[in-house]
C-alpha cells in the first residue's frame, strides 16, 4: 500500500485558500488604512506648496517694485502677499485653499516664501494684510 501526496497537497490548497489568502487580504487592507492618511497628508501640503509657489510667483510679477532676486520692503512685501492670496481666491481650488489654513494661513506661508528687507516683520508686513481678509468665508 503506497501512500499519495495528492490527497495532502489539495488539503493544503484548500487551506490556503480558504484561509491564508482573505487573512492576508484583510491584513494589508487594514495596513494600507493606517498608511493612507499619511499619504494622503503628503499630497495636500505638496499640492498646498504648489499653490503657494504659483501664487507667490504670480504676484510678484503683478506687484510693481517687486523683484524676484532682490529684497522687497514693507509695503511692497504686504502687497504681494495680498495679491497672492487674493489669486488664490480667484484661481485655486477651494480644498487647497482650506488645506493652507484659509487665506491667513497661506498669507503666512508666502510671507514666509519672500525676500523681505531686514526691517520687515510679521507686525509690519503680514498682519496689515492679515487684517483686512474677511473673517468668514
Amino acid at each position: 500500500m503506497t501512500l499519495s501526496a495528492a490527497p495532502w497537497i489539495a488539503l493544503l490548497q484548500e487551506i490556503v485558500i480558504t484561509a491564508v489568502i482573505p487573512a492576508a487580504a484583510a491584513y494589508a487592507i487594514q495596513a494600507i488604512r493606517k498608511v493612507y492618511p499619511w499619504a494622503a497628508l503628503f499630497l495636500t501640503q505638496s499640492r498646498v506648496e504648489q499653490m503657494a509657489n504659483a501664487v507667490t510667483e504670480y504676484a510678484i510679477n503683478a506687484v510693481p517694485g517687486a523683484v524676484k532676486e532682490g529684497k522687497l520692503s514693507i509695503n511692497v512685501g504686504s502687497a504681494v502677499i495680498a495679491k497672492a492670496v487674493q489669486r488664490a481666491v480667484d484661481a485655486a481650488p477651494a480644498k487647497a485653499l482650506e488645506a493652507a489654513g484659509g487665506e491667513a494661513g497661506l498669507a503666512e506661508i508666502v510671507f514666509r516664501k519672500l525676500n523681505l528687507e531686514d526691517d520687515a516683520n510679521e507686525h509690519n508686513t503680514l498682519a496689515p494684510v492679515v487684517a483686512q481678509l474677511p473673517r468668514t468665508r
